[in-house]
């Protein structure tokens, strides 16, 4: 099925004869690098916002900051790889940076939004 799905996406018809399609891996590095200016960014924004708990934003973007890190060694083992790297890889990649976009919209939710009312 994921053959089917390569092939379909490359727009292949017939499947047995084709090339695994190459990867852009400037568009991969593209995406991890926004990602960490995202961060970076929320850093900022966390040394002027006095309303939420420092330690806790702090432990929170340490865990921000470790899930970057996971992603961008899945990119340098993906960079390893050449053009055409194993499908694992891809899907490792895919499951870091899902990783790390959810534990962004956590910290989102947690501490750009306003603080309970005490």
């Amino acid at each position: 099925m994921k053959r089917f799905a390569v092939c379909l996406a490359a727009g292949l018809v017939a499947c047995g004869k084709a090339a695994p399609p190459a990867v852009d891996l400037e568009a991969l590095v593209l995406r991890v690098e926004a990602r960490a200016a995202e961060i970076n960014g929320l850093k900022e924004k966390a040394k002027a916002d006095s309303r939420h708990n420092p330690t806790r934003v702090a432990i929170a973007l340490d865990g921000l900051q470790e899930r970057l890190l996971v992603l961008r060694r899945q990119l340098d083992t993906l960079k390893a790889a050449g053009p055409t790297p194993d499908d694992q890889l891809l899907v490792d990649f895919e499951n870091a940076y899902t990783d790390l976009a959810a534990a962004l919209r956590e910290y989102k939710a947690l501490y750009l939004s306003p603080p309970p009312a005490s």
